[in-house]
């Protein structure tokens, strides 16, 4: 089965965007730090809390990897950012997120990362929701996350009404 550890920005989006049973759906096994689990607001994990219960979300600590041995800059990263790419590193699996900092560090260690657009891209190429459902999740997206890249975005939208 495949493995991908999620950063908190993920979870708020999915639930912005009413695709966390979609997304928990998706045929991986999900995992996330407690550092990246706390970071959510009680609503938040009262929406995420039935599939860790059903345990299609794993929230763990990695287990202790010298961070000086690797290529984080821990003075540019938070404490859950760090956990995300140690857990990421421990489990050989990519990192959900949509940090730029996250992102940038976790490539330099050779760990594949990727977005919500990607995200809502697997949930649609699973044929869990259509291609207008994408492209209205997306365009939702534009409105409530203001860090998201729009040209991206639009981007993916044109290339999803081909």
């Amino acid at each position: 089965m495949k493995l991908a550890v999620t950063d908190a920005n993920i979870f708020i989006d999915l639930i912005h965007l009413d695709l966390v049973e979609s997304f928990f759906s998706l045929n991986y096994e999900f995992h996330t730090s407690y550092e990246i689990y706390e970071e959510l607001k009680e609503i938040q994990k009262t929406v995420i809390n039935p599939f860790k219960i059903k345990n299609q979300l794993l929230i763990q600590t990695p287990t202790l990897i010298k961070a000086e041995d690797l290529k984080i800059p821990t003075s540019k990263l938070s404490s859950s950012d760090v956990s995300a790419i140690l857990l990421a590193l421990q489990l050989s699996s990519k990192i959900l997120s949509g940090d730029r900092m996250l992102k940038k560090v976790a490539e330099e260690n050779n760990i594949e990362v990727h977005g919500i657009l990607w995200v809502i891209e697997a949930i649609m190429n699973a044929k869990i929701i259509s291609k207008d459902t994408a492209c209205q999740k997306a365009e939702l997206l534009m409105k409530v996350n203001k860090r998201l890249p729009t040209d991206e975005c639009i981007a993916k939208i044109k290339s999803w009404k081909k």
